[in-house]
């Protein structure tokens, strides 16, 4: 599952589809393999397929309660706004639930809630998981306050080992 989410956070879209597909008949029942497959299609922009697997994971396992945000951003990507805003209202205003808002307000590309919830987050000393290499976050790239958030974490000119 690292290799397939890895492959396409670095954009190797060929072989992390490769590795979806050699993992098929392995993974296919364990909710992991949607989820990381989720990211794959996330990547894409194919949202459409991305909510799918989203939607999957959370039919096979309904405790993972992160996958609600991913499912939000998806429904927002494709304008179902309502959805969106039904589970933005079921979210308890609590440090827990900050990276929640910020995921469904990207996918409502709406810049100011999601750097709210992202700078709420960050002053409890978190930022959501893969916040610089996530493409849900991408459409905040070029924006001083996302480099801000990178710097606070010492994550701004951290380049992995080559």
């Amino acid at each position: 599952f690292g290799h397939i989410g890895n492959c396409s956070y670095a954009g190797e879209y060929e072989l992390a589809q490769k590795s979806i597909e050699e993992g098929k008949a392995l993974f296919s029942d364990y909710y992991m393999y949607y989820y990381v497959r989720g990211f794959y299609y996330v990547n894409l922009g194919d949202y459409r397929t991305a909510l799918k697997d989203f939607k999957t994971v959370d039919s096979m396992n309904p405790r993972m309660k992160s996958v609600e945000s991913f499912i939000a951003f998806c429904q927002g990507k494709l304008g179902q706004q309502a959805p969106v805003k039904t589970y933005l209202a079921s979210l308890p205003q609590t440090p827990d639930n900050y990276d929640g808002f910020a995921i469904a307000y990207a996918g409502l590309n709406d810049k100011e809630q999601c750097f709210h919830y992202l700078q709420l987050s960050a002053a409890h000393g978190h930022l959501p998981e893969y916040f610089k290499v996530s493409p849900v976050f991408k459409f905040l790239h070029g924006d001083k306050r996302f480099d801000e958030l990178l710097q606070q974490f010492g994550l701004l000119n951290f380049k992995l080992p080559t």
